[in-house]
């Protein structure tokens, strides 16, 4: 299964029903988004 072939909202769903394996993908789209948003909550 291809990362492209699913939606943010199916991964989502996939992790609501146990499949963490699929928060890794979702990690690898956004981390870069991610560290940006902790990074500027953590700044004074």
């Amino acid at each position: 299964m291809n990362l492209e072939a699913l939606s943010d909202n199916s991964l989502m769903l996939k992790v609501k029903e146990g499949d963490l394996d699929k928060m890794s993908l979702l990690f690898e789209l956004y981390k870069r988004p991610l560290n940006g948003f902790f990074y500027g909550l953590t700044k004074k």
